[in-house]
């Protein structure tokens, strides 16, 4: 087999290779409402989750999935914090919630004193952020649904496309399949 003839296969064998492997972050969607929030796993519990709501994940401890908090707060509800690793401390007793978006979903409800990150801020209300650890028996993996769509759509494309070009050459008896040069949608 001449180098050539490797080079051309190499686009074919790589398109047919198995997909790296997924990272372990992702995101998690709480099964149970009121789940707790943990500042490490099986240490001091912080906060109540709600179900429904998504987390970032990271690493996996045992039977405990890192995750992070991610929403927006009440501006007046919250002020500086006394601790260095946090920007903000939730000032509203007993507790306030925390958004999926100002005036959206609830995530979770913060226990005054709760320690957050801030990353940004829209009029009334403050993005934050906050790590901790929840037990994995009350996370659902959020399948990435973008990727999924595309990977399938294309795929499906493909093959439709493929199915629709195929000629037969009845007289030489050779069969030929050309897919055209063109995306998705099938525009050139």
């Amino acid at each position: 087999m001449q180098v050539s003839q490797i080079l051309r296969a190499l686009p074919v064998v790589l398109c047919l290779a198995a997909p790296p492997p997924v990272a372990a972050q992702g995101r998690y969607r709480v099964t149970n409402d009121g789940e707790w929030f943990y500042q490490e796993p099986s240490g001091r519990r912080l906060a109540r989750l709600a179900r429904g709501a998504i987390v970032g994940g990271g690493e996996t401890r045992g039977e405990w999935k890192q995750v992070t908090l991610e929403g927006w707060i009440f501006a007046t509800s919250v002020g500086p914090s006394p601790r260095p690793e946090f920007d903000l401390a939730v000032t509203r007793a007993p507790e306030e919630n925390l958004r999926s978006s100002a005036g959206g979903a609830l995530v979770a409800k913060l226990a005054e004193g709760f320690g957050l990150k801030k990353v940004g801020q829209d009029d009334r209300w403050v993005h934050v952020t906050r790590d901790g650890w929840v037990q994995t028996s009350a996370l659902a993996v959020v399948p990435d649904v973008n990727a999924t769509r595309s990977v399938a759509f294309t795929h499906a494309s493909i093959c439709t496309r493929a199915q629709s070009s195929v000629r037969l050459n009845t007289r030489s008896g050779v069969s030929a399949v050309t897919v055209p040069a063109s995306g998705p949608s099938g525009a050139r």
